[in-house]
């Protein structure tokens, strides 16, 4: 199988969904090279369309937080310590979590026509779009980390714990935008209603507040959101230098869900994509 001028190969309707998955994901290994060059592709077209590159990635944010610094410290006199950097590293996590998923419905949507000629694996365009918000994702938390100092910080050994937090905020991410990805070829006007829902639970999670401010009686369902966990998590390691206040049985609940996400998530796509070319 080439990605040069064959046909794609639709399974055979007596096919089960679990084979199906299985040699989607075999498929995709194969096709690791064009998961490599949609996201160079990406960021390449990025760079060459800017004059100032990649300090777009982190202007974003930038702003994003001295928005809130003034909002929350200047006017409302709340007052948390390192405020800036607090705020800044949640908006780069989400940021990463928010923009892979809007970048694959986009890009599932611009690639029907390919996916109707070319033979590859469709669910290499949303895992693409994810990896190359996991670049602009890298990218900011090494501008968190050149800022320590400026706030009195300095990263230290806990800073390695990134690695986990990262891959299993990437996990999250990737299943959460093959389901949105898939469903928005059908219904259009997911892709809408998924920015406002995405605004209000960047709010619902404690990116510009102390997670102390919970009124007790809603901690609990307050806990279920996993940004309460990531951003919890990501502060510790790279603000602190210290482990998450998060216990290991909370971070082991959020992995399971995780990858059940991403199990139900790459299922629910490799099945609709085979209805991806019936859609005008």
């Amino acid at each position: 199988m080439t990605a040069a001028a064959a046909p794609i190969a639709d399974y055979a309707p007596s096919t089960g969904v679990a084979k199906r998955a299985w040699r989607e994901l075999r498929e995709l290994v194969t096709f690791r090279h064009l998961v490599r060059h949609l996201v160079s592709t990406s960021l390449r077209t990025e760079l060459a369309s800017t004059r100032l590159g990649v300090i777009w990635w982190i202007l974003d944010p930038l702003a994003l937080t001295a928005v809130y610094y003034v909002l929350v410290s200047v006017i409302l006199q709340v007052r948390t310590p390192h405020y800036p950097l607090y705020v800044l590293t949640a908006i780069i996590s989400w940021e990463f979590f928010a923009r892979s998923i809007m970048m694959s419905m986009t890009m599932t949507l611009a690639k029907e026509g390919s996916m109707r000629q070319v033979a590859y694996p469709r669910s290499a365009v949303p895992l693409a779009a994810t990896l190359t918000q996991a670049v602009h994702f890298a990218f900011g938390l090494g501008v968190v980390l050149v800022l320590l100092p400026v706030f009195g910080l300095s990263p230290g050994k806990m800073v390695l714990l990134v690695l986990p937090l990262a891959l299993l905020e990437l996990v999250l991410t990737l299943g959460v935008a093959y389901l949105l990805a898939a469903t928005n070829v059908f219904f259009r006007d997911v892709k809408h209603l998924t920015d406002h829902v995405l605004w209000l639970l960047f709010h619902l999670a404690p990116a510009l507040y102390l997670a102390s401010l919970i009124p007790a009686r809603w901690r609990g369902t307050y806990e279920l959101n996993p940004f309460a966990t990531l951003f919890d998590g990501f502060r510790s390691v790279v603000m602190y230098n210290r482990l998450p206040g998060t216990t290991l049985l909370h971070f082991g609940l959020l992995a399971g869900a995780s990858l059940a996400v991403l199990a139900v998530g790459f299922i629910c796509f490799v099945r609709a994509s085979r209805s991806f070319a019936k859609v005008a």
